[in-house]
């Protein structure tokens, strides 16, 4: 985790920082062989688990097997007492075998999620010392780690120019089409005052002026 930096620029020192260490490998991968980075399809999960605790998670699967195994006494207890019971009209053997079916379906159900924390915990491990890092690393600060770097992988791959495979294609949104721009419809003020109801009477106003006038004369 304290390795090397994606967000380094390509050239140190160099003032252009737009294109980081990251960006220049996932062009020469698209380059070469853009199958190589189809493994981030594999990923999509890191985000929602990024905040998971394998400890935790254990410990939850742990107190549901406990109290799954105070259910399976209480329902035996209730056998027992069923058993001395002379009253038929309090006969609790139905219910009491509901209890028992429901003991016995989620005792399967707890034994499997344990054997999935053990299976969780030993691959945790191993990924751990894949990548170096301390076996008493939680998993939860693990994980932000990997959110992180996922989050700037996608970053690079959104900003490359080159084809992407089929598989990540849903990562670069289609280009909107261009439309051609409208232009503004010029008003023919002239034209309309012409044409407007205050225009004509004006217009009918001054003809009878002009016609009173050489009357007048």
């Amino acid at each position: 985790s304290s390795g090397i930096n994606a967000e380094w620029p390509l050239r140190p020192g160099s003032p252009d920082k737009s294109v980081s260490l990251l960006d220049f490998i996932v062009e020469q991968a698209l380059i070469v062989d853009a199958s190589v980075i189809d493994f981030v399809t594999e990923l999509e999960l890191i985000h929602k688990t990024s905040t998971s605790s394998i400890v935790s998670i254990t410990a939850e699967v742990d107190m549901l097997r406990q109290d799954i195994l105070k259910l399976s006494e209480q329902a035996k207890l209730m056998t027992t007492f069923n058993q001395t019971n002379t009253n038929p009209d309090h006969d609790l053997k139905p219910f009491i075998n509901d209890v028992h079916a429901f003991v016995d379906f989620f005792q399967q159900n707890v034994v499997m999620l344990s054997k999935e924390c053990i299976r969780m915990k030993n691959n945790y491990l191993r990924v751990l010392e894949r990548f170096g890092e301390s076996p008493n690393m939680p998993s939860e600060e693990f994980l932000k780690i990997l959110s992180e770097f996922l989050s700037l992988l996608l970053d690079s791959i959104k900003r490359s120019t080159l084809p992407l495979p089929s598989s990540l294609a849903h990562l670069r949104p289609e280009p909107k089409p261009t439309t051609n721009s409208v232009q503004p419809k010029q008003i023919d003020i002239a034209g309309s005052l012409m044409k407007s109801k205050l225009f004509v009477k004006s217009k009918t106003v001054q003809s009878f002026s002009t016609e009173s006038s050489e009357w007048d004369t």
